[in-house]
């Protein structure tokens, strides 16, 4: 049977289709914060920031705001970590191939685990830590290249708190600890640093810029932690921008109303609705101007 699509109005006169799925699988939802990057992508103001850039998106999960940035950007490279996940991507990067034919899509497998907290600061750096050759590769391309601007939403969470149940634990099937446990997963220690540094690995040097969108209100301690690690490894953070989600608020509104509509109630939620809640707000971070 063909899967179901949705069609999420953005700005501008921008549509795109998702194969949302019934199950709650965290990665394969659509949240919020989501939403609002994809309407600011496909904004006049998003347009203008992304016009004929290399654009990388983290945790892309759906990819909404990844394919968003398609309708400016001149490349675009959607990331998550989980198999299926990227599986998803790319089915979603080839069901709108059509409606943004010029940009160069492309999925590649990233996750900030690999990226250890250093004591380096900005003038007194440690060596940037590699992930393994193929994963730069995959990311950054061949030669590799960094990218001109960093998208994110929902990236910096409470670490020690939020991931083993977010991501469903880190118990392997025999009931023991698996090597992704608290103890070796620097994401469950000091998330919101891992995003940083990967910042600093991935983010084109001078002139590279970050937008990532944050709940502030449910996380204020890791977005603080995202803001001090990112002053150490010499960027600074530009703008603080509390979000404005009228227009999002009302993409929620409409999907719930199909899904109630539609034979399965979860084909078109919004898996994590918290448009009005207080706290969303944009980060613009840059590289600290060195002259």
């Amino acid at each position: 049977m063909a899967a179901s699509v949705t069609e999420h109005q953005l700005q501008e006169g921008l549509t795109l289709q998702l194969t949302p799925e019934a199950e709650e699988k965290q990665g394969l939802g659509l949240w919020t914060l989501g939403l609002a990057a994809a309407h600011w992508a496909s904004s006049l103001e998003g347009r203008r920031e992304l016009a004929g850039r290399r654009v990388l998106e983290l945790g892309s999960g759906v990819g909404l705001a990844g394919l968003a940035c398609g309708a400016a950007a001149a490349e675009v490279t959607l990331t998550d970590y989980d198999d299926e996940v990227l599986d998803k991507l790319r089915s979603h990067v080839e069901l709108n191939s059509s409606r943004l034919p010029a940009v160069k899509f492309r999925v590649a497998r990233l996750d900030w685990d690999w990226v250890p907290s250093p004591a380096g600061t900005a003038t007194e750096p440690e060596p940037e830590p590699e992930p393994e050759p193929e994963l730069a590769a995959g990311v950054l391309g061949t030669p590799p290249r960094r990218f001109d601007v960093v998208l994110g939403a929902d990236v910096c969470y409470s670490g020690m708190a939020s991931v083993p149940d977010l991501f469903g634990g880190f118990e392997s099937e025999d009931g023991d600890d698996d090597d992704c446990g608290a103890a070796a997963s620097p994401r469950a220690w000091d998330n919101s640093a891992n995003v940083a540094q990967t910042l600093a690995w991935c983010m084109a040097r001078p002139n590279g810029v970050a937008h990532l969108f944050v709940h502030e209100g449910r996380s204020p301690d890791e977005v603080e932690r995202f803001v001090e690690r990112a002053a150490e490894l010499g960027m600074v953070l530009e703008a603080r921008e509390p979000l404005q989600l009228h227009s999002t608020a009302a993409a929620v509104a409409e999907a719930e109303e199909e899904a109630e509509s539609a034979e399965s109630s979860k084909s078109n939620k919004c898996m994590h609705d918290y448009t009005m809640e207080e706290g969303l707000v944009r980060l613009v971070v840059c590289w600290r101007d060195s002259s």
